[in-house]
């Protein structure tokens, strides 16, 4: 609510207008209008950074879990290989002795 004031200049005799505000007459109302979609616009901004750092957080984490299942997984299968290797190299060796034992058998 604006109060136009009348003033009169003692020394000249004008008479000037003022849109001055009288003292408790406050322009909250205006003033939150254009308050309002600031506040609302960074709050709307630190809610979208929020929800980007915990969506980055959390695919970290699942990154850090898939590296670690991808490093277990592949220590798992060099063992394998290494102990189909082992049994292989054993049922050669197997077949060796056998082998032997046949021709001794068949020398004597």
């Amino acid at each position: 609510m604006r109060a136009n004031h009348t003033m009169l200049s003692h020394a000249t005799g004008t008479v000037r207008t003022s849109s001055a505000r009288p003292p408790g007459d406050s322009d909250v109302g205006a003033r939150s209008g254009v308050r309002l979609p600031i506040q609302v616009s960074t709050i709307g901004l630190v809610l979208v950074l929020l929800v980007l750092s915990v969506f980055s957080v959390a695919v970290s984490i699942t990154n850090a879990r898939g590296t670690d299942r991808a490093q277990s997984a592949a220590a798992d299968s060099n063992l394998y290989e290494m102990a189909s290797e082992a049994l292989l190299a054993q049922e050669l060796s197997a077949e060796e002795v056998v082998a032997e034992g046949d021709a001794e058998s068949l020398a004597d």
